[in-house]
Formats: structure tokens, sequence, C-alpha cells
């Protein structure tokens, strides 16, 4: 009761913000009461007793009394603090109350922190009229680098014309357009400071829009599904929902998966665009950088000028070992009905190898099984 405050500052993060505003305006009214409506006796009482009933748990430990002897020491406070905080509590009063809130409750210099996703709130913070509103960004760097891409005419029209070589080079572009659906059974390898991890994938891609992968790892099996907007993820017998973000981020990822892109190798509008040569351990390659709607970059592809066969592909984003420059390989190509299919795959983050995956059966176009998509029980 002896601190001036400026003002009351409150974090305000609503589970409902729908009522945000009601919720806002109550504790505003609640504040500003304190200054003119004295507690009533039963508040006094409660407010009393749960401070002096407390009061023992201050002796409960030598050590404990020990410390605050000596930290009253060092700041020059009495060695009776308590009891004379005590004594202070027995007999404040209603106005006593009353008066500390007028000496420190400053309601209107209170600030309002909204915190989320504003589209969700049921009033903007300029619709509360409690003053001028400042927007603060929050927004952590990623880290990523982007670099210049000269986006004109000819690099359109070659990196158009080096994924279409590569779809050909891979059976044809009716082949890939011709893929439903695609069915794999893998071993996969999770690197990690720890040791190698080694796990087996079933997984099942319905294009455009649904996946599912089962992983079997020590004993335990993870479901990941996503189905068009939703999706879910399941671990010993819990479900969790997929957020909008996430699902967002898959389609993102989908647009740069290898049979999408092929695909769309024929479509005059595809932004694909050339970025120069390169040659890796005496091996020559072409770039290609894919952009989305938007114009930002979904990933930088590497192709072969022998065999054009798709090398690589590098891009920003999540890993199971966290955020950041992604680039995976491609090898060991097997024709699968009249499509070549990368059998194996390295990924590694921020130059680092961090999983493999080891093909050992693939079949396209296969038999659906019912649900498979379905939220898991």
């Amino acid at each position: 009761a002896n601190i001036e405050y400026p003002g009351i500052f409150y974090l305000f993060a609503s589970t409902k913000p729908e009522s945000m505003s009601q919720a806002l305006f109550e504790m505003i009214k609640q504040t500003k009461s304190m200054a003119t409506d004295p507690p009533t006796i039963d508040e006094m009482k409660k407010g009393k007793d749960g401070y002096l009933n407390s009061f023992v748990f201050k002796f409960d430990s030598k050590a404990e009394v020990i410390n605050r002897i000596m930290s009253y020491d060092f700041h020059g406070l009495p060695a009776d603090l308590p009891f004379q905080q005590k004594l202070a509590v027995e007999q404040v009063d209603e106005d006593a109350v009353v008066a500390a809130a007028i000496r420190n409750l400053k309601p209107d210099s209170l600030r309002v922190v909204v915190l989320g996703n504003l589209a969700d709130f049921d009033m903007t913070p300029a619709d509360l009229n409690l003053g001028p509103v400042t927007n603060v960004d929050i927004t952590i760097p990623s880290g990523e680098e982007k670099l210049e891409l000269a986006v004109t005419a000819e690099n359109l029209t070659k990196g158009r014309e080096l994924v279409l070589a590569a779809a050909t080079a891979g059976g044809g572009v009716d082949k890939f357009k011709a893929i439903n659906s695609m069915a794999v059974k893998a071993n996969f390898t999770l690197s990690t400071p720890q040791g190698d991890m080694p796990l087996s994938i079933e997984a099942l891609e319905v294009y455009p829009d649904k996946n599912r992968s089962a992983i079997s790892i020590m004993g335990q099996l993870m479901l990941d599904i996503t189905n068009g907007d939703q999706g879910w993820r399941s671990q010993g017998g819990q479900v969790t929902e997929k957020t909008t973000t996430e699902i967002a981020d898959e389609k993102r990822e989908r647009l740069r998966d290898r049979v999408v892109l092929l695909q769309h190798a024929d479509d005059p509008d595809l932004q694909a665009v050339y970025d120069g040569s390169g040659e890796v351990e005496g091996a020559a390659f072409e770039f290609v950088v894919l952009l989305d709607e938007q114009g930002e970059s979904l990933g930088r592809f590497a192709f072969g000028t022998d065999d054009h066969h798709m090398v690589s592909v590098s891009y920003w984003g999540q890993s199971p070992l966290g955020e950041g420059s992604i680039d995976q390989y491609f090898a060991d190509y097997r024709e699968i009905d009249g499509v070549m299919i990368p059998y194996s795959s390295v990924r590694n983050l921020n130059g680092t190898k961090f999983a493999s995956i080891e093909f050992t059966e693939v079949v396209i176009n296969g038999d659906i099984p019912a649900g498979s998509f379905d939220k898991p029980e």
C-alpha cells in the first residue's frame, strides 16, 4: 500500500476471445469501484483471514527464518517486520482500503495488452475507446536468407523446359498425371545427437490433398493423417488436431513434392524460374526455383544435365529436429509402372544429415482401404 504505481498493466489472454470486451470492461469497472465503494465486512474478513492464517508458515523452518533475518539486515529493514505487517493487517479498516485504492490504482492510466488473432475477438482494440492504439510486431525472425532471383520471361521459359525434361525422363507428363495415389513402405533412419534411430513407415498419398503415414518406433505406432483442410496426429491413444498453420505448411510441402511438380510440368503458368548451373563432385546440374502464387519460393530444385532426373530440392522448413535450411537428395531411380521413382533419399538440416529413407515397396494407383483418412479413434 506504500508503493505508488503509475498505472495498471493487464496482460489479457482470454480463452474465449469473443468475450474480450465484456471481461475487460468488467475489470475496469471493478478497479474504479475500489476507489469509491468500501469492501464489505465479509470481504474484509476473507482478506484478513487469508493473510493472517498463513502467517505461521513464515516460521515453519529454521532456514527460512535465518534467510529472512539476513535479508532484512542486508536491506536495512527491522528484524520484526513480519510482526509489524501482521499488526497492520489486523488493524486495517474499510476506509484505509479505499484510501490505498485512491492512492495507488490509476484506472485512467491503464494499459491494455491484447494478444492473439484479432479476427477472433469480438472488438478491435480501437473499438474499446480506451485511447491511442499501438501495434507491436512480436514476430520472431525465421533466419531464412532469401536470395535474389531474376524472374524474367527467358528464365521462366528455360525453367519450365527443365521441369518438362525431368518429367519426360521420368516417364512422361501423362504418366505422372495418371498417378492418383501412391503407397510406400520404407525404412526411415532419424539421425540425432544421441545416435541413429531406425523407424519403419507405411505412407499413403492420394492426390491432391490426402495423406496418411503410420510410423512404428520402439513398439509404438504414430499416425499422421491429413484429409483436405483437416488433419490429426495420434500417439499412445492421444489424438490431437492439426492447426490451420500446420495444414497450410503441409499444402506448401505438397506443392514441392516431386510427383506433384512433374504432374504440372506442361502447365504454361508454372512459376519455375531458371537459376543457373553448377557442379558437385564432377556432376553438372541446372537449378530451378519454384514460386507459389504470391511469388514466394517453394524450393530450389537441381536437375542433372545428363539424365535430367531431379537430384535435390532445397527449402526453408520444419524438420523433426527443428526449423532451418533443408536439403533433400534423391538417388537410386527405379521404374514402377512406367514411372521413374527415387528409392533412396537423404535430408540435411543446416548442412547436417538428420534423416535417410529407403523405400522397400512402392504401389501406384493401388486399392485405398476404407477409412484411411478418417480421424483416428
